[in-house]
């Protein structure tokens, strides 16, 4: 199952370091972490979060809608 895992360098609610261990046994699982955000990563940093999400859904986006 593909999964992606945002997490932000600064977050204080969830520590970065446990939200990548939390996920170390999900094959695949794939991991970015921001470095200028915190827990609200899409207010934090718009354009990296949308840049990571697109790039993790590219391969699965078809042009048949």
């Amino acid at each position: 199952m593909p999964t992606l895992v945002l997490s932000g360098r600064l977050d204080r609610l969830i520590d970065p370091v446990a939200s990548r261990a939390s996920f170390a046994d999900v094959p695949g699982a794939t991991s970015v972490e921001l470095e200028d955000a915190g827990h609200s990563l899409h207010w934090d940093q718009p354009e990296a979060f949308v840049a990571a999400v697109g790039a993790f859904l590219g391969p699965f986006a078809t042009a048949d809608r």
